[in-house]
């Protein structure tokens, strides 16, 4: 999983980082893939969070993540509700929808 997220790095170093501190990260999508082994936790779409305000887990459309005007807080459990019913579960076809690796594949061989 390392090699994956730091080739993504490699192709988009102005939109993704693997920097563990939220201080150097600046506005950049941060892949942590160091969660991705047995043993760890992770926060799955739509989950409570056990922090202060109950924020939500949620997965974001595109186009709410370029406009940047949207933070941790907005979606909690009093606006998920909401959050549902205006765009419905952004998840439902995501095991549906076939994955091709094939375009990044090709930036390793090149």
């Amino acid at each position: 999983m390392g090699y994956l997220a730091q080739l993504i790095v490699q192709v988009y170093p102005r939109k993704a980082t693997t920097e563990h501190l939220i201080q150097k990260r600046r506005d950049k999508v941060y892949l942590d893939y160091l969660q991705n082994v047995r043993g760890r936790s992770m926060a799955f779409p739509y989950s409570l969070r056990p922090l202060p305000g109950a924020p939500v887990s949620t997965p974001l459309t595109w186009e709410e993540v370029a406009e940047k005007k949207i933070a941790p807080g907005d979606f909690n459990i009093h606006t998920i509700r909401g959050r549902l019913e205006r765009y419905g579960d952004l998840y439902r076809d995501l095991l549906e929808r076939p994955n091709d690796l094939t375009p990044l594949l090709e930036l390793i061989e090149d």
